[in-house]
This record gives C-alpha cells, structure tokens and sequence, in this order.
C-alpha cells in the first residue's frame, strides 16, 4: 500500500519520465537504437503507471468499504 503523499510524488515523477522519453521519439530515427531503448524506457514507465493507478484504485475501493 502506497501512502497518499507518496503516491502523488511518484506519479508527477513517472509523468516527468515518460515526457522525457516520448521527445526523443519524436526526433529519431526508427532504424537507430537510441529510437528502441526509448521506445523500451516508455514501455517500462507505463507499466509503472499502470501499477501505481491500480494499486490507488485499489487503496480507494477499500477506503469507501470502510
């Protein structure tokens, strides 16, 4: 379980990252590697979001029963 606060912190932080990674997409190459380990860097930190939303979804449902 995810504090609030900290919650909130590593959200604005993965939003920061994923930022940082779609720029240089728009910029390189597809055929150079710099475009894949982007493109792999923005899989990863979506992912992370997606666990980080489920796991506050998840904080609320049990917060509401309560």
């Amino acid at each position: 379980m995810v504090e609030p606060v900290f919650g909130k912190m590593i959200f604005t932080i993965l939003l920061i990252l994923i930022v940082m990674a779609v720029l240089p997409l728009l910029y390189l190459d597809p055929s150079t590697p710099q475009y894949y380990v982007s493109l792999i860097s923005l899989i990863i930190l979506l992912v992370l979001v997606m666990i980080l939303v489920i796991d506050i979804r998840r904080q609320a449902r049990a917060y509401r029963e309560i």
